[in-house]
């Protein structure tokens, strides 16, 4: 199935998400911030998403996939246990903001043909819950894989460069999400059909038409 393009994404997502605004929405760079609702508080969060490609002479560093990032309130550790890192994010050494990790892109969780609408954003929703969760009881009920420090996966395109510029920083990943715990479907916290941790289907021929 066809990528995506930004524009494609755009109208979905102010289409199906009104709370979101468009910062910019270029052939290469899009930008989105919004407001998506936790359990009990409202995140304003940031969305970047850049299409990079192999032998542009200037890339964006940037992941190939939407990167996401929470603004307001900023995400923090547990008052009972300010040592404890926040979970499931990595870090950006450039903005010194963590970024959610979502999905697993060593098992190709996400892909330019899938609606950041109907899962990335989806996605963001049920990671703010099982944040607040974890915030509550110290423990975290969402799925992950563990995972050590290392730069941006490869892609599966061969046309794309996804990897930051060389001589930046690369980018640290704690844990990276595969699949809901059976405690968080439970609790209420993972949608088993929207989950943020299944393989998300991609975006229909329809949907992509309607963009």
């Amino acid at each position: 199935m066809a990528d995506l393009s930004n524009a494609q994404q755009d109208a979905l997502i102010r289409a199906r998400w009104p709370g979101f605004r468009t910062v910019m929405a270029g052939k290469r760079l899009a930008i989105w911030r919004g407001a998506i609702q936790g359990l009990s508080h409202r995140y304003e969060v940031k969305v970047v998403y850049a299409r990079n490609r192999r032998g542009d002479p200037f890339r964006y560093n940037y992941a190939w996939f939407p990167e996401v990032t929470v603004l307001d309130p900023p995400l923090c550790a547990r008052a009972d246990d300010p040592l404890d890192p926040i979970p499931h994010v990595y870090n950006d050494p450039t903005s010194g903001q963590p970024i959610l990790c979502l999905f697993d892109p060593r098992d190709h969780g996400w892909s330019r043909d899938q609606a950041i609408a109907d899962t990335i954003l989806v996605w963001t929703a049920s990671w703010l819950r099982f944040y607040e969760a974890w915030h509550a009881t110290g423990v975290w009920t969402g799925g992950s894989a563990p995972h050590g420090p290392q730069a941006l996966p490869q892609s599966d395109r061969a046309d794309d460069n996804i990897l930051p510029p060389s001589g930046t920083p690369s980018r640290r990943r704690q844990v990276l999400f595969t699949t809901a715990s059976e405690e968080a479907l439970r609790l209420g916290l993972a949608d088993p059909d929207l989950g943020a941790w299944s393989r998300p289907a991609r975006a229909s021929s329809q949907l992509a038409e309607a963009a």
